[in-house]
Parts: C-alpha cells; structure tokens; sequence
C-alpha cells in the first residue's frame, strides 16, 4: 500500500503530541486515508484545534479530527441559529414588505431561503398573522436543513457516490411502472 507521505500531516502532528501512545502502521495508515479528502492545510490546522483542546492522554477520534476539517473548510460554526435566521427575516419582513422579496439579504445563507420556500413562501410569512407557530415552523425547518446539509458534508466521497448510485435505483423503484 503506498500513500503520499504528505497525507500524513495529521499523524506527524499526532505523534509528535502524544509521545508515549503507540501508533501500529495500521492505525498511522486509516488516519491518513480518512482525511484525504480534505487539503493538507486544513488538515494540519484542524488536527492542531483539536490537540490543542484534547483533554485525554490518547489520539483524538477520525470523527473528531474530520469534523474539525468540515467546520474550518464550510465555516459551518459562524452559520446563524436558527433562532438568529428568523430574525433576520423578521427584521426583512418589517424593512421590505410583502411586495418586494429581498433576495439579498438571504444570499449569504441559502438555508434560509429554503426555510422560507418550505413554510409557505415570502408572501405567506409576511401576511401571517402567527408568528408564533410561524417561528416555531420556521426554526424546526431550518435546523433540519441545517442538520443534512453538515450530514451530506461529513459524508466521505465514497459513501456519498454511493449513496447517490443506490439512491438511483431508488428513483426506478419509485417511478411510474411501464406498461
């Protein structure tokens, strides 16, 4: 098996932190195969975020070290909450009105657009006269959004072509049966 030797920036960085842990060829080698999909400066900053926060005398988890790479590569942790996208279309519901949608405003944060489509549209919120249950529907929907959008991003590349090669056979299944 021969792997690039700059795939193993995490292990060097690993290694080097937690001196007394063994490290079998092995392990060095599943380490680096799980994080080459992300480049080698993510790696090398997310593999140093998390020794850094590391609290325990072993190596960190491949989920762990993987979910580091997704956060620093997606900015997934400077998204809005929920709670923060509502407001924010709130404040654009009062400035804009019903007659004008403001693309805009939603552009950095395309879940929110998808929120509002999924719940009614912009017509609907703006004309609601619940904006309790509108809040709550709108927040449950987007945090599901949110939830499969960092999922489908965790995925590794094989699984997710996978996925998509099963799935389309699921579309077969599913589709009107010739007669």
């Amino acid at each position: 098996m021969e792997i690039n030797p700059e795939s193993f920036v995490a292990v060097r960085l690993l290694m080097a932190a937690f001196p007394n842990i063994p490290a079998p060829m092995a392990t060095m080698c599943l380490y680096a195969t799980m994080l080459s999909d992300f480049p080698d400066e993510v790696v090398r900053v997310a593999t140093m975020h998390i020794i850094s926060r590391h609290k325990y005398n072993s190596w960190p988890t491949i989920a762990e070290l993987r979910d580091a790479c997704i956060d620093i590569q997606t900015g997934a942790s400077r998204f809005p909450s929920a709670y923060d996208a509502f407001e924010t279309v709130i404040a654009a519901i009062q400035k804009y009105g019903h007659y004008r949608y403001p693309q805009h405003v939603f552009e950095s944060n395309p879940l929110i657009e998808k929120t509002i489509k999924a719940i009614g549209g912009w017509s609907y919120l703006c004309m609601s006269e619940d904006l309790v249950a509108d809040r709550s529907r709108f927040i449950q929907a987007y945090e599901k959004y949110f939830t499969a959008a960092v999922d489908e991003t965790r995925m590794l590349p094989e699984v997710r072509a996978l996925t998509l090669q099963l799935t389309a056979g699921t579309h077969r299944l599913l589709s009107k049966p010739k007669e």
